[in-house]
């Protein structure tokens, strides 16, 4: 028996997996990659054994397989193009899921009961497989290899102080920078989703926090307005070096190796960064990196979304349901675990919580929403066409997470010891009316119009103003902390498309 006729199965099994993992890299941690591959290829080879038992022929068992792996993979490929069209997700959740199971076993019954010579398919399928190994393997190594970093403005600081007492230790703040993502201004919020956020923006004045109410974001990605914020400063170099590119690569880099934990670092600090899901704003070089397992990350989630599987809706097996009860504890342990924090040091924590932005997991009192979609992070037009639909899973989802950010925020001041900054920030506004290739078609002010309330522990808020934007935000805590006069940038906003992202137009004064 040649174990060449198994290559053809075993290696489609793994594919997709590689074919994700390289469309991703540099974005994806290797380690999300290793289980789903050693599930798919040992699936697989099972699969093998079965079929090679019940058809006592090593190439009928090969083919077999194949076909369930495409099955399996290519599902979502043809699941997404047949039902692009609006108001056909009925169709997309039991007849076509049918229809493609029946098809494939039906596939795979030919294939068993065949007679004839099947050598020359399992050979084809074989040089196919090994085209397919060699141009995977050589994009990888390419992208590894050529791959270029980005280059960040350089920015004036001191180094830190060569060594600090114990008493200068506790006088240093401890900082919390939070990130909502997709938090919607209050003004926003009245005009758009007829929704009144002002119990919530008076808890927070009433805790002592500056609201900039006029604050828009300088970019409309995450990746983007993290990248600006974390490192304060904004992306110009990025767009002369990258413009041609879509690759999100540069601006992991720069969020992975942020300037603000390298200069609290310079002065002490230990650095903390919660697992977000959201593969490019996990910081995993932080000095302690409190991380969730596996399931729930962006990786596998997206892995999930191309097979089959995502699509069965049954009572004891549904994917999405479990996705969402994942990324609905991620999101309530992370803001509970915040405050309890505990280090001799002081400390500087970013969490970036994907909420209110979709998918939307809670209902206003928190308890778990349907499942009848599949659980993507899509938003704007990406998520469909149902405005109405959008805004109030939207506003009940938010006010949900009112409740969870207002204990987060009580328990974080009232923590002892350390003075506090406190930073709670949208990284961008919702999606409502958001079209990611048409400016036109957008509404600007909902998607720049963001949440940022900052909190200092002796109240002096005379250098922060309205409009300030979050690069000016992070100069001004920065500058607090270290004593730096860093100065303040112009606030500055930035359209980008999903696709050409580093082509940005600045839309300022159609904000204002």
């Amino acid at each position: 028996m040649k174990a060449s006729q198994y290559f053809h199965p075993l290696f489609f099994a793994v594919y997709p997996v590689v074919f994700l993992f390289a469309r991703h890299q540099g974005t994806i941690n290797c380690a999300d990659a290793v289980l789903p591959l050693l599930v798919c290829f040992f699936s697989a080879a099972a699969a093998l054994v079965l079929f090679r038992l019940l058809s006592g022929d090593g190439i009928k068992a090969s083919l077999s397989v194949t076909v369930l792996c495409f099955a399996m993979f290519a599902f979502g490929s043809f699941d997404s193009l047949l039902f692009a069209a609006d108001g056909m997700h009925s169709g997309r959740t039991f007849w076509f899921p049918l229809l493609w199971f029946i098809a494939n076993a039906a596939a795979v019954a030919m294939i068993m009961k065949s007679h004839g010579d099947n050598s020359k398919a399992n050979g084809f399928l074989n040089f196919m497989a090994l085209t397919m190994l060699i141009m995977s393997a050589g994009g990888i190594l390419h992208t590894a290899i050529f791959s270029e970093s980005a280059v960040r403005p350089a920015v004036s600081l001191q180094n830190g102080p060569e060594m600090l007492s114990e008493e200068e230790k506790q006088k240093l703040p401890d900082v919390f920078y939070l990130i909502l993502d997709g938090y919607a201004r209050q003004d926003t919020l009245q005009r758009l989703y007829d929704f009144d956020n002002s119990d919530f923006m008076a808890f927070l004045s009433q805790s002592g926090i500056y609201i900039a109410s006029q604050s828009y974001a300088n970019y409309p990605q995450t990746y983007l307005s993290l990248a600006s914020s974390l490192n304060f400063t904004r992306l110009d170099s990025l767009a002369e070096k990258f413009s041609e590119t879509n690759s999100v690569q540069p601006l992991v880099e720069m969020i992975q190796n942020n300037r603000l934990f390298e200069t609290l670092k310079k002065w002490g600090y230990r650095t903390v960064a919660f697992s977000s899901g959201y593969s490019g704003t996990e910081i995993r070089n932080a000095d302690s990196y409190i991380s969730r397992s596996i399931p729930g990350r962006e990786f596998l989630n997206t892995l999930i979304n191309m097979t089959f599987l995502a699509a069965l809706k049954l009572p004891f097996f549904d994917l999405s349901v479990s996705q969402a009860d994942i990324h609905r504890e991620r999101i309530r342990q992370t803001l509970q675990e915040i405050p309890e924090l505990a280090f001799s040091e002081p400390v500087c924590v970013f969490a970036h919580i994907i909420c209110p932005h979709p998918p939307f997991v809670f209902a206003a009192d928190g308890k778990p929403l349907d499942q009848s979609e599949r659980f993507t992070l899509f938003d704007g037009n990406d998520w469909g066409s149902d405005k109405k639909a959008y805004r109030r899973l939207y506003t009940d989802q938010l006010l949900y997470l009112n409740q969870l950010v207002k204990k987060t925020v009580a328990d974080i001041l009232k923590r002892p010891g350390r003075p506090k900054i406190l930073v709670i920030q949208s990284d961008h506004g919702p999606g409502s009316k958001l079209d990611w290739q048409n400016i036109d078609q957008t509404d600007l002010k909902e998607r720049f119009a963001i949440l940022n309330a900052i909190y200092f522990s002796d109240g002096d808020y005379s250098r922060l103003y309205p409009e300030i934007t979050p690069i000016n935000t992070v100069r001004s805590v920065v500058n607090r902390i270290t004593g730096e006069k860093l100065e303040l940038l112009p606030d500055r906003s930035f359209f980008a498309p999903w696709i050409g992202r580093y082509r940005f137009v600045e839309i300022t004064e159609k904000l204002h």
